[in-house]
């Protein structure tokens, strides 16, 4: 499968570690291909690239990383350590493509959003912003569900067995012991 007909995903990720860990999730498919930023200014120039077919097909955005260029554009001087940084580039993101003259839901891109935060109030405001095109993965995370999600928003075939979604889980060691 070539460049033209990979479906590109945004990985949205500051943390090397975690980046690579997700980047592990995903080298299996050859119908992807996974583009990098490391902070929202990276991130702006891949969701709003010059070309509209070298816009991303979906988004994994992690909420805590740095502005980098994009910090007059989003307003870091309020948010000095920024723990908002995904939700102002998720807000400017879905801000933009309603903006667009002939934007439907089907025109925003899907996000994955990763974090550590389980704070309600802010579960709530990215359940809003998301608006249905997108899922909340707290960390840690069931990469399982994040691949599998990712593969059928994508229109391709999931690797992942079906028996490991299952949120049922067999005792390693039975009450009865074992008989």
């Amino acid at each position: 499968m070539d460049n033209r007909t990979k479906k590109k995903v945004a990985l949205i990720e500051d943390d090397p570690g975690s980046r690579r860990a997700i980047k592990q999730i995903f080298e299996s498919y050859s119908e992807i291909e996974l583009v990098e930023a490391v902070d929202a200014g990276e991130a702006i120039k891949i969701l709003f690239p010059d070309l509209p077919e070298k816009r991303p097909d979906a988004v994994i955005l992690d909420l805590i990383l740095p502005y980098g260029s994009a910090a007059d554009q989003l307003n870091a001087k309020s948010d000095p350590d920024c723990v908002k940084t995904g939700v102002k580039l998720l807000s400017f993101l879905r801000e933009s493509e309603k903006s667009a003259d002939r934007c439907l839901s089907s025109d925003l891109l899907w996000v994955a959003v990763t974090t550590a935060r389980s704070n309600p109030r802010l579960i709530r405001k990215l359940g809003q912003l998301l608006e249905k095109r997108g899922c909340i993965y707290t960390k840690p995370f069931d990469t399982f569900k994040l691949e599998d999600d990712l593969a059928q928003v994508l229109g391709i075939k999931s690797q992942i067995d079906p028996i490991l979604l299952s949120h049922e889980c067999l005792s390693p060691v039975q009450k009865d012991g074992g008989k």
